[in-house]
């Protein structure tokens, strides 16, 4: 069992633990105040948990002397140089990414947004089918364009590769309601990357006030919910189910990233969904992604973070009794897919 940090004392100064903490290594002294010892080359690492270190692992951080050594400035020099450049590159490929996003979406929003608006038109004429056909075709247009050119090229530019694993086959003919967990902003990138469109994301309103990605949501056939007015979300919920179209949805289960990188408790919001419409549930762990972005800071970027998307095994509603209520089968299906995904993000393979 490898010992925690707080495990691990100095042999040359009884009582002393060595704790990294906010990124730098300190040394808790009892009744002797805190001193900067450098930066701890961890034992090992594993994300949304402690580091763990070894004195022994980095004997030149623990000199007997209590004096710093040479290289301890070399390598906080470095550090500070890499942060120096690591800021103005992020910024820079932020502004290169939103170039990219309005001359590739410009011309799409105004394309769905007519369609979309026609659509509503037949709908007051009585043809809610071909607003529904409208937003379907919408759906897989700029799903097609953000998968082969929007996001294709955001990756290139951020040099973080994508691994996909399929634990079981699955038939994306079907329409599954996908629920994945929530650490990163590049978890939504990923998803459009790698799920064959047409899809639907049920995304919180405030996203709808971005500029191009916000603006294209809902003429794409979106499902647009205010997090502050549940029985407004059920609505829209219920009335995205009540639309005839094809394709996956995609629910973050979570309800917001995650801060922590620890998986957080799951809405009810996709087992209702998935309940009521009698649709399968496709459990999805993304792992790697809080790594090379988390939520906060949100600039410090680490490029070379391989995100992998694992698909696990597609939960039917058949395997739930029938007999059970409605509620009973949303707590067994939120259950069941907790632990998959969970099972998913932890497994060493």
């Amino acid at each position: 069992m490898v010992p925690r940090a707080s495990d691990v004392s100095d042999d040359r100064q009884p009582g002393v633990t060595h704790r990294r903490e906010g990124g730098r290594a300190n040394r808790d002294r009892p009744e002797a105040g805190r001193q900067l010892i450098g930066w701890v080359t961890p034992l090992s690492r594993s994300e949304g948990s402690e580091t763990v270190y070894r004195a022994e692992e980095a004997p030149e951080l623990f000199p007997a002397d209590g004096g710093t050594r040479p290289n301890l400035v070399r390598r906080n020099a470095a550090r500070a140089r890499s942060a120096f450049f690591i800021v103005p590159l992020n910024l820079a490929r932020v502004v290169l990414a939103w170039i990219w996003t309005i001359c590739l979406g410009t011309p799409l929003v105004a394309f769905i947004y007519a369609r979309y608006w026609y659509g509503l038109l037949r709908a007051e004429l009585g043809r809610p089918d071909i607003l529904d056909r409208a937003l379907e075709a919408n759906a897989y247009l700029a799903g097609w364009i953000a998968q082969h050119l929007w996001t294709s090229f955001l990756f290139m530019l951020i040099n973080v590769p994508l691994r996909v694993r399929e634990l079981v086959p699955v038939d994306w003919s079907q329409t599954h309601v996908i629920c994945s967990n929530h650490t990163s902003l590049l978890d939504i990138l990923a998803l459009v990357r790698v799920v064959p469109p047409p899809f639907r994301f049920v995304a919180k309103r405030e996203l709808t006030h971005w500029p191009i990605v916000g603006w294209a949501l809902r003429p794409a056939g979106q499902v647009i919910i205010d997090r502050s007015d549940r029985e407004q979300a059920i609505q829209s919920i219920a009335e995205a189910a009540a639309r005839s179209i094809r394709g996956q949805v995609i629910f973050f289960v979570e309800g917001t990233r995650s801060r922590t990188g620890q998986l957080q408790p799951f809405k009810k919001g996709a087992f209702h969904f998935a309940v009521r419409n009698q649709l399968p549930v496709l459990p999805v762990a993304i792992r790697g992604s809080y790594s090379a972005l988390a939520k906060l800071p949100w600039w410090r970027l680490r490029s070379g973070v391989e995100i992998e998307i694992r698909f696990c095994a597609p939960i039917q509603l058949t395997a739930i009794s029938s007999a059970a209520g409605i509620d009973t089968q949303v707590e067994i299906l939120r259950s069941d897919t907790r632990v998959a995904i969970a099972g998913a993000l932890e497994a060493s393979d």
